[in-house]
């Protein structure tokens, strides 16, 4: 997966030559050097997802489980 969002953000980079781009260190690179080489490397990846309601219902159901109300719990 990493090296898709590679792929796609030089690609992006090269077509697209006249957007800034957000980290000053390589702005100030691609201003001095006039180009940029080509070589996005992605460091971290990190997943998130809309889960409130899952969040929500695992706490209430680890609230009867801690109270001993296994009723609760398989609601």
């Amino acid at each position: 997966m990493a090296e898709e969002i590679e792929r796609i953000l030089d690609r992006w980079i090269v077509e697209n030559p006249h957007r800034e781009i957000a980290d000053d260190g390589m702005k100030k690179k691609i201003k001095k050097e006039g180009k940029h080489d080509g070589k996005t490397h992605v460091a971290d990846i990190v997943f998130s997802y809309n889960n409130r309601k899952l969040i929500l219902a695992l706490r209430a159901r680890g609230a009867c489980i801690g109270a001993n109300n296994f009723d609760g719990m398989r609601k």
